[in-house]
């Protein structure tokens, strides 16, 4: 059995070697002589060699998530010198993600530790794969996306995994690939999903690239405009969100600082959601005695028909 002070070496070895690569990123602007190159080169040889080690090592712990985070540790490390060994690693710690997932038992409601446990730990180690790739190579962690989905839901408590994971996926490539976030944004509204998401990417686009951001604004305030809002709780839930701030005024340039405190929409779209909503809560309807809860309609009736609290004796 591998102890636990090993591990914690590996670790160990694997924050030295970053803290290597470090040192010599920061001492890279200073010019260096001839003899200091060669001393540099041979440090990160060694080093490099000893962190292909490390990896070979980690094969041999017996707990998948730490081999698999030491294989996105190793891989973040390695990027930059060389991507094709990084992309492997990854794709090696995308493997062991998804046999956890497959192995894993969705919990439902807390009805007991270890299967919480079973659900969060795979889902936690996948949104730390996915979210980590996406820093480096926004399309490449979309595909581990994809790699690692289940086709059974996971969720504990009503939170579901998946549906955040990807949220937070296309909030964060919004600010490194614009392109490609508004891909997926209009993908997801082809749908029929209405994330709340689709407000951080509203905002990153508007500072990366205000015609994408155009687009998608257009987009969401026709899909909006058209969604059914009393039975897609997401999509009025996205609506009411757009409309908080209130419109973007005609002095409101784009040149303006974005943020998620200030108007998301131009008056003309405003004024459409603001129709499409109204319009939803006129056609509302209380609902009826009859699609009330089991519970509400036999609420203080007790054994036999008798009253709760009243003076009519109840049977034994």
């Amino acid at each position: 059995m591998i102890k636990k002070s090993w591990i914690a070496g590996l670790f160990l070895l694997v924050s030295v070697f970053g803290a290597a690569i470090v040192t010599a990123q920061e001492t890279a602007a200073t010019p260096l002589t001839d003899e200091q190159q060669a001393e540099k080169a041979e440090k990160e040889k060694r080093a490099f060699v000893l962190l292909e080690q490390v990896v070979d090592e980690a094969q041999l712990l017996r707990l998948p998530e730490n081999r698999i985070r030491m294989q996105i540790g190793s891989a973040e490390l390695l990027w930059q010198s060389n991507e094709g060994r990084a992309r492997s690693l990854f794709a090696q710690a995308a493997d062991g993600v998804a046999e956890m997932l497959r192995a894993a038992t969705p919990d439902v409601g807390f009805s007991g530790r270890r299967n919480f446990n079973q659900t969060r730990t795979p889902a936690a180690l996948r949104q730390e794969l996915v979210l980590t790739v996406a820093r480096y190579d926004a399309p490449l962690a979309y595909q581990l996306l994809a790699a690692t989905r289940t086709t059974t839901e996971l969720s504990t408590s009503g939170f579901n995994f998946q549906d955040d994971l990807e949220q937070r996926l296309l909030a964060q490539v919004a600010a490194l690939d614009p392109k490609l976030a508004l891909q997926n944004a209009e993908e997801l509204l082809g749908r029929g999903r209405y994330p709340i998401s689709l407000l951080d990417v509203l905002v990153q686009l508007r500072t990366k690239d205000k015609e994408a951001a155009a687009k998608l604004e257009d987009k969401l305030t026709k899909r909006l405009a058209a969604a059914n809002m009393l039975t897609t709780v997401e999509a009025g839930s996205l609506a009411l969100a757009l409309l908080q701030p209130g419109p973007r005024a005609n002095s409101q340039s784009a040149e303006a600082t974005p943020a998620k405190n200030q108007p998301y929409l131009a008056l003309s779209g405003y004024t459409e959601i603001m129709g499409a909503v109204i319009d939803a809560a006129l056609r509302a309807t209380p609902a009826s005695a009859t699609n009330q809860p089991r519970q509400n309609r036999i609420r203080g009736r007790g054994v036999g028909g008798n009253q709760v609290g009243s003076n009519a004796p109840v049977s034994a």
